[in-house]
């Protein structure tokens, strides 16, 4: 979708890079001292991830949250009964004591 995306910023489409890893719910990233959980939140976009940092009880939540609401889902790929199960069964599942860093509408 790079091409329609291009097109409705009205900019030229630009060369893009195959990933190099999926990131796959589990995986485990991030730093050596602070590894991180994948947790696949689809939803905003079929492949919308949260990281879950387990020893620092956090979870950055993507665009998945945002502060006072939730990602959108009104673009090719979101939808809105998906992301409310995300939320409802990977993020509210974790502990109560789980910090949550939302995206920031600026």
């Amino acid at each position: 979708m790079m091409d329609e995306q291009a097109a409705w910023l009205g900019v030229d489409t630009p060369e893009v890079a195959p990933p190099d890893e999926s990131l796959a719910d589990g995986l485990i990233v991030g730093l050596e001292h602070y590894p991180a959980q994948v947790l696949h939140t689809p939803g905003h976009t079929q492949g919308s991830v949260c990281l879950h940092f387990v020893p620092l009880n956090m979870v950055f939540a993507g665009d998945t949250l945002f502060a006072g609401s939730i990602g959108r889902t009104d673009l090719p790929g979101g939808d809105s009964n998906q992301i409310l199960d995300s939320i409802h069964t990977r993020l509210l599942a974790l502990p109560d004591e789980t910090k949550v860093l939302p995206a920031m509408v600026l």
